[in-house]
């Protein structure tokens, strides 16, 4: 596993889990179905992301993608804005990820990400990396700020987007296939 899909995994997995940077230990969100939760959101994770990263995100199951594309959208964005979200392969996905957003509730962030979306033209940015970073090209040109009112409005997370992916999770279980590595 690549070192920024193992960081990606462990962010995800320490949100789904109830722990983030203003607590000094964590205690895991009672999860009854599960015996090991973050053993087996991780894993759960850790499949659906390495096979997006393979090219075979069309291979996942619906939730499966959800998963993904929720996944990516906030570590991205979190990590360097939209701006990397878009440049990154992440940002291959930035059409479905609206739709998965709407899909676990957060349709506060399915807005934000449908308006950064928009900022590429009607047609919305490509799903070929190379061409939507040239499309990126065009809308920053020189300045890293095209994308700062919406990264500012993702940042006051009005959806809880931990919480509401987790219960996707949940209220999906079965659609979740476990892949060994």
């Amino acid at each position: 596993m690549t070192y920024s899909r193992t960081i990606l995994v462990l962010i995800v997995s320490l949100h789904m889990t109830g722990c983030d940077d203003t607590e000094s230990s964590c205690t895991p969100i009672e999860t009854p179905k599960f015996s090991t939760p973050n053993d087996y959101l991780s894993r759960m994770g850790s499949a659906a992301i390495n096979a997006d990263a393979e090219g075979r995100f069309t291979e996942l199951t619906k939730p499966e993608q959800v998963y993904v594309c929720v996944s990516w959208v906030e570590a991205e964005v979190n990590n360097g804005g939209f701006d990397q979200f878009f440049y990154n392969s992440a940002g291959n996905h930035a059409l479905e990820t609206v739709e998965a957003l709407d899909l676990i509730g957060a349709n506060h962030t399915a807005e934000i990400v449908r308006r950064a979306n928009g900022r590429f033209g009607e047609s919305g940015p490509s799903q070929v990396r190379i061409e939507r970073q040239a499309q990126l090209e065009k809308i920053t040109g020189n300045s890293e700020g095209a994308f700062d009112d919406l990264d500012e409005a993702f940042y006051e997370y009005k959806d809880d987007l931990g919480a509401l992916l987790k219960a996707y999770v949940k209220a999906n279980e079965k659609e979740f296939t476990t892949r060994e590595e």
